[in-house]
């Protein structure tokens, strides 16, 4: 299996108020038009990693991982997310909102040959974020309460980016009105 995407979607979003994953976004919700945009790539197989709300992509065409220990961080549900993933040979690690990540974003990134590829937004490079799979090892290393970013800084003269028109993610209600008005 070339490119597994893992889509992040087990955080308690904390600073939302409310679950992020249950937005409303277009003719969906936050989290199923991740999934839309990861199942529009030429990646192969998808993974959403879900927390307390294990039941949001049952009836999609996903593999759901749940992360029990979901509340200990986002390195968490990474480390999960590589674990299920871990014949890939490469895995697109994304989170659920980020809703103006493109498919012909991710197949940007699957296509840039690296053993790291990240998206560069503003003055950040971060997610999503394409690892090979000589990469699988370092990222079980993260911390629970840290993401991949560590590890793109880590090697950053040698990483392929990708620019990311919008890079924003919806964390705040204030973000969240934001993007339903852009």
């Amino acid at each position: 299996m070339p490119v597994s995407v893992i889509i992040l979607a087990a955080g308690s979003s904390s600073r939302m108020g409310q679950s992020k994953q249950k937005l409303p976004w277009k003719n969906g919700t936050l989290l199923t038009h991740a999934i839309t945009t990861a199942l529009g790539s030429k990646a192969g197989k998808v993974y959403v990693v879900l927390g307390k709300d294990k039941d949001l992509a049952k009836d999609l065409p996903v593999s759901v991982v749940v992360n029990d220990a979901w509340e200990s961080g986002i390195g968490s549900s990474i480390k999960t997310g590589v674990n299920a993933a871990k014949d890939a040979e490469a895995i697109l690690i994304m989170t659920c909102d980020m809703p103006f990540v493109t498919s012909q974003h991710l197949n940007n990134l699957i296509a840039t040959k690296k053993p790291i590829v990240a998206s560069k937004y503003l003055d950040a490079t971060g997610v999503p974020a394409l690892f090979s799979k000589e990469m699988f090892d370092e990222l079980m290393t993260i911390g629970d309460n840290e993401g991949a970013r560590r590890i793109i800084e880590k090697y950053k003269s040698q990483i392929g980016t990708i620019v990311l028109k919008s890079g924003d993610d919806l964390d705040t209600p204030e973000d969240y009105k934001k993007a339903l008005s852009d």
